[in-house]
């Protein structure tokens, strides 16, 4: 003889899962709010992991961020206070901070800038960002740098000319 078990499982029926649904469907339209409130949630959850990635990655980058011996260095070499600048000589928000940096590095004496070139802008900032770390080892990167910023516009012709205008082999 042959014996029939028959297992039930913990999944709802269609008609259980159809009452369910409608249920949670008028909720949320009596109480449309709750779809902000979660979105808000969601979002501080997503801007918390971001700021959780850009920490680790800061751990985990350190010495390449604050000891590389290739990056430029202005300010006080040995400062109490070290500012990182990423920046692109293309970049609008970049050209247009990087004055009032280089005014706030000249009122305090305690502080060491390291620049770190992010040429993101496109093939002019890739040349650009590779002339300036070629005046870096021709020992006038600030100069090269602090030229570039406030040349009216950074673009090819400006680049040679600073170069020349520097003594630097612009090859």
């Amino acid at each position: 003889a042959q014996t029939t078990k028959t297992v039930k499982t913990n999944a709802p029926s269609k008609t259980e899962r159809e009452t369910m649904e409608n249920v949670i469907r008028e909720y949320i339209l009596k109480n449309p709010g709750i779809i902000r409130e979660a979105l808000s949630l969601l979002e501080m959850q997503e801007a918390k992991e971001k700021q959780e990635a850009i920490a680790n990655n800061l751990k985990n980058f350190k010495s390449e961020i604050y000891q590389d011996a290739d990056s430029p260095i202005a300010g006080n070499k040995k400062g109490e206070v070290t500012i990182v600048v990423f920046f692109d000589y293309f970049c609008g928000y970049c050209r247009n901070s990087l004055p009032e940096l280089k005014t706030f590095l000249a009122k305090n004496s305690s502080v060491k800038v390291i620049y770190k070139e992010l040429p993101i802008m496109g093939a002019e900032s890739l040349v650009a960002a590779r002339a300036a770390l070629a005046a870096q080892r021709q020992g006038k990167y600030i100069e090269f740098h602090d030229a570039m910023v406030e040349a009216e516009n950074a673009n090819m012709t400006t680049i040679r000319s600073i170069s020349k205008r520097l003594g630097l082999n612009y090859e």
